[in-house]
């Protein structure tokens, strides 16, 4: 005889309390992988941002500087010009930084596809405990 057949309530309820602690397991090592990958990727994005960010402000050193010099030579007094410049790049970056926080608030670092996945689980198994 099968040893299905054989086995108590209890054995079999025992088996799905081992089976679900193992899907649990195993959707938590999902988790964590899909965690990793997310902060991997946005580190390397923040990396980017900050490599990107030192370049344009060599560039913006050495162009102010000429830009500078020209308002001087054009009859521009020192103060006012560095003035004029400094109300710009104020306003450049201001919209700079809103422009990164919008570009950060489109990704999502939860676990999209592991909390799915999670549900579905939860969903399975809350229609075979009403079955039961």
């Amino acid at each position: 005889m099968d040893d299905r057949a054989t086995a108590s309530i209890f054995d079999l309820f025992g088996d799905v309390r081992a089976k679900i602690a193992a899907l649990a397991r195993a959707e938590m090592r999902v988790l964590s992988a899909e965690m990793q990958l997310k902060v991997s990727v946005s580190a390397n994005s923040f990396a980017w941002i900050a490599v990107g960010a030192l370049l344009l402000l060599s560039a913006f050193a050495f162009a102010l500087t000429a830009l500078l010099l020209l308002m001087i030579s054009l009859g521009i007094e020192a103060h006012v010009s560095a003035a004029i410049l400094a109300v710009l790049l104020a306003c450049l970056g201001l919209l700079a930084a809103l422009k990164g926080r919008a570009q950060l608030r489109g990704g999502s670092l939860l676990p999209d596809l592991t909390l799915a996945r999670l549900r579905r689980d939860a969903d399975v198994f809350k229609g075979s405990t009403r079955d039961a």
